[in-house]
């Protein structure tokens, strides 16, 4: 059996991005830094109301270097650094913020400066 392909099905046009150095990509007016900048670029372009369904084509300079074959698939993905070399693998959001809140400073009445010029707590 052949397979057949229909050609005149109507294809979403791709995003086109641009790769700057190792660690920074931009599309639609969006621009990113990170360790695996095109698939958080992605995670962006979603947050950002683009359809997920369209390819996403990433160039240096004007050389395509590596085509996303949906928005929603790079957006899925994060690279982890294992011991035989990095790999693909399933993304997943922070469960919490990465970083704790500051803490709440202190009442301006809770401290008072002595005499000599110190705080005193009151």
């Amino acid at each position: 059996m052949f397979r057949t392909f229909d050609t005149e099905a109507p294809h979403p046009p791709a995003v086109s991005a641009e790769l700057i150095g190792s660690d920074t990509a931009s599309a639609m007016g969006l621009t990113v830094r990170a360790a695996a900048p095109m698939l958080m670029l992605c995670r962006k372009l979603i947050e950002a109301g683009i359809d997920p369904g369209r390819p996403l084509h990433a160039y240096r300079r004007n050389v395509l270097c590596l085509i996303v074959r949906s928005i929603s698939a790079g957006a899925a993905l994060t690279v982890k650094e294992r011991p035989f070399g990095p790999t693909f693998e399933r993304w997943t959001p922070f469960p919490t913020p990465p970083v704790k809140p500051p803490v709440a400073p202190m009442p301006a009445s809770a401290v008072a400066i002595n005499a000599r010029g110190r705080h005193d707590r009151q």
